[in-house]
């Protein structure tokens, strides 16, 4: 316990969190995983690089709508 007249610790401030649209223009240049497909872990890996916090269920939609977009590519690449 603190003594008294000792100011509390201050806790380091916390990342921003990403937004989706931020997560997603990130996420496009995360590398993809195997089999050409988008990896969760490297787009965590690439938010988390500039500096945000992104959580499971943002991630998780975040990678969706990146593999519908490499869907739709190779879909128009046929």
């Amino acid at each position: 316990m603190a003594e008294p007249g000792t100011p509390p610790v201050e806790r380091s401030e916390q990342q921003p969190a990403a937004t989706f649209e931020q997560a997603v223009e990130i996420g496009r240049t995360a590398p993809l995983g195997r089999g050409g497909r988008a990896s969760r872990r490297h787009i965590e890996k690439a938010v988390r690089d500039k500096g945000l916090r992104i959580g499971k269920d943002l991630l998780e939609r975040v990678k969706q709508a990146l593999q519908a977009e490499l869907d739709d590519a190779q879909a128009d690449a046929a």
